[in-house]
C-alpha cells in the first residue's frame, strides 16, 4: 500500500467525518517508518483565510499568535522564531505558513513524509491539493447506517441523525466533486 500510493509524496492528507476510521488510517500510516502526523491541529479549518492577507505583518503575526495557544499545534512544538525567520523568504500563503510548522515537525522526528488528520478536511480538498501538488489526500466515508448506530450507542451525542446523516451527504459529495 504505501509503495504504491506515496512513493515520492512529501505529505498526506486524512479527512472525513467523526467515526470515520480517520484515527485508524493515521495509526496505520504512522507505522510506516517514513510518516509523521499531526491531528486535529485544525489549522485549515480554523485559521486559513481568517487573519487576512499574510502579506501585512501584523496578520502575519496575529495568526501565528492564534496558532501558538492551539493545544495541538502546540503539540508539534514549532520554534516560532525558525518559522519567522523561513516566512521572510516568502511566498506568504497560509499553506506554507502550515508547511512550515510540519515540516520543523517532521524534521525534529527524522521522517520524511508529514501527514494531517483533521476532521470534515475534505472542504479545503481544492485548496490543499492547489497548494500541495503531488500531496495525497485520503477521504474516508463509513456506511451512514453504521455511523446512525454508533451515534444512537454514543453516550454524548455529537450530532443528531438528521444533523449527521446531512454532514455525511456533504462530505461524500464534497469528496466526489473534488475527485478524492
Amino acid at each position: 500500500m504505501f509503495g504504491v500510493i506515496l512513493m515520492n509524496e512529501t505529505c498526506v492528507f486524512v479527512g472525513g467525518l467523526d467515526r470515520s476510521g480517520k484515527t485508524y488510517m493515521r495509526f496505520m500510516l504512522e507505522s510506516h517508518p517514513d510518516f509523521i502526523f499531526s491531528k486535529r491541529t485544525n489549522m485549515w479549518t480554523r485559521y486559513y483565510k481568517k487573519f487576512g492577507s499574510l502579506d501585512q505583518g501584523e496578520n502575519f503575526q496575529r495568526c501565528l499568535d492564534a496558532m501558538a495557544k492551539n493545544k495541538h499545534i502546540q503539540a508539534l512544538e514549532p520554534d516560532f522564531g525558525q518559522i519567522r525567520a523561513d516566512w521572510q523568504k516568502g511566498p506568504w500563503s497560509y499553506p506554507r505558513l502550515f508547511e512550515l510548522i510540519h515540516t520543523q515537525y517532521m524534521a525534529r522526528h527524522k521522517k520524511n513524509i508529514w501527514g494531517d488528520q483533521t476532521e470534515f478536511l475534505e472542504r479545503y480538498a481544492p485548496q490543499i491539493l492547489q497548494a500541495y501538488p503531488g500531496a495525497k489526500f485520503i477521504h474516508l466515508l463509513r456506511d451512514p447506517r453504521d455511523r446512525y448506530e454508533a451515534i444512537l450507542n454514543k453516550s454524548v451525542k455529537r450530532h443528531s441523525p438528521g444533523i449527521a446523516t446531512a454532514r455525511w451527504l456533504l462530505s461524500a459529495s464534497l469528496a466526489k466533486k473534488t475527485s478524492l
